[in-house]
């Protein structure tokens, strides 16, 4: 399993375009859903944070393949996806890298 967790540095006055993103995503969990099977994804979340006066996004996904993960949305011609890449570009100013460190789970 692949676990990939980033900070994403939103664009200036960004937060209601997140807040629509996410009300969005969650009225359409059954597009959101199809297209994390697609993509062999097990967990996907979001979190909305502001530090120094910045918004962020903090994104975790656990998945089978992160590489066939990101491929496959890549290509991926789902609404669903499309609208999420639409938000991406209108919103994300910058992407942070993180470094796993530990990673513990009772499954």
């Amino acid at each position: 399993m692949d676990i990939k967790c980033a900070i994403i540095e939103l664009k200036p006055n960004s937060r209601h375009a997140v807040k629509e993103w996410s009300k969005t995503l969650n009225e359409r969990k059954d597009e959101v859903l199809e297209t994390l099977k697609q993509e062999g994804i097990k967990v996907e979340s979001a979190f909305l944070t502001a530090i120094e006066d910045k918004d962020y996004l903090i994104y975790y996904v656990r998945a089978e393949n992160i590489h066939h993960a990101i491929q496959t949305t890549q290509t991926s011609s789902l609404n669903i996806d499309i609208y999420h890449k639409k938000f991406k570009k209108n919103t994300w100013n910058k992407h942070i890298e993180t470094q796993l460190l530990l990673d513990v789970t009772t499954d």
